[in-house]
């Protein structure tokens, strides 16, 4: 017996409609400040025109820059300077971020808000309009038939694109209000989701979205990524997307891989079945987790996972 019913809602134009898979990890991604330097070289990166290169080499570099200047303010500096001619350089550092910030804050109050009515906006504040009509009609109408979200971006993702990650825009708190509140009161059964190039299944995003987002959903929820199968995080091709520190700090899914393969969802009477198959070596290889059907809501207190983003502090699981 198969889905009877999907809710389906949109929240990017797809990439690839099957997945990228592979080797697991349990690394998680320390917090840091995203720079608009760095979300320019990462949208540079993800467009079709640069090949998924981008600035790949003028990022390094920087990188590279910045550990030498750092280091020569502390082995050339007198040990009785070296104290106050690092306060210098970091109140330097600090003041440029916050003077660009007044900067645009001044700009922006002196210019007014942005002019509405482009076809593009248009266009964008009709999507989201119907948006939350759909999900207001669905919130009001319960219904016996389970209810799947199939959307682009992943409700949780441990991958690149989740929290804390290299290019973070997939977690539940960064989706819009109506969504997260149609989630929260259980409208939704699970979740289909691509974006990150992998794939994973989660039979309940609870622990995952208290990591990222710092919220307590009180229902369920299931969760099938499958991400584009053209360049897979774990191929040659990955480069900094597959490195440990570069993934989101959410936690890691009951299966994942990100070597490419395909993702299959089954629909049973009583419980659902998801089925990761991932191609290596030559051969093929393939993991399933059942959830049921029937589940209660979460109880008002439970146990939490570890919340601090951290590096390999998730345990892995032998499918992984």
């Amino acid at each position: 017996m198969r889905a009877a019913a999907v809710a389906a809602i949109a929240s990017a134009p797809p990439e690839t409609p099957r997945t990228a898979p592979a080797k697991g990890y349990s690394g998680k991604n320390l917090g840091r400040t995203v720079t608009m330097e760095e979300l320019d070289r990462a949208a540079k990166a993800a467009s079709p025109q640069s090949g998924g290169g981008g600035d790949g080499m003028t990022s390094d570099a920087d990188m590279i820059s910045m550990y030498v200047r750092a280091s020569l303010i502390q082995l050339h500096t007198p040990d009785s300077m070296r104290g106050r001619v690092s306060s210098v350089s970091m109140i330097f550092i600090s003041a440029s971020n916050e003077l660009g910030e007044f900067e645009s804050g001044v700009t922006a109050a002196w210019l007014g808000p942005a002019a509405r009515g482009g076809p593009l906006l248009t266009a964008a504040d009709a999507s989201l309009v119907q948006q939350q009509a759909l999900l207001a009609a669905l919130e009001a109408t319960p219904s016996t038939v389970p209810r799947l979200l199939v959307t682009h971006h992943p409700v949780e993702t441990a991958g690149p694109h989740g929290q804390g990650g290299l290019f973070p825009d997939s977690a539940y708190g960064l989706h819009p209000e109506p969504l997260r509140r149609a989630i929260s009161h259980g409208v939704f059964a699970g979740a289909l989701s691509g974006r990150d190039r992998n794939i994973s299944a989660s039979a309940d995003i609870f622990d995952a979205v208290k990591r990222s987002s710092r919220f307590w959903l009180p229902h369920p929820m299931f969760q099938v990524v499958s991400g584009a199968t053209a360049h897979p995080d774990g191929s040659a091709s990955g480069g900094r997307r597959s490195w440990l520190y570069y993934q989101s700090q959410s936690l890691m899914p009951d299966l994942f891989s990100n070597r490419a393969g395909f993702a299959e969802l089954i629909v049973g009477p009583e419980t659902y079945a998801a089925q990761l198959h991932q191609r290596r070596r030559g051969r093929w290889r393939a993991a399933q987790i059942e959830v049921p059907r029937e589940r209660p809501p979460h109880p008002v207190e439970t146990p939490s996972p570890v919340m601090d983003p951290c590096l390999r502090c998730d345990p892995l699981r032998p499918n992984q």
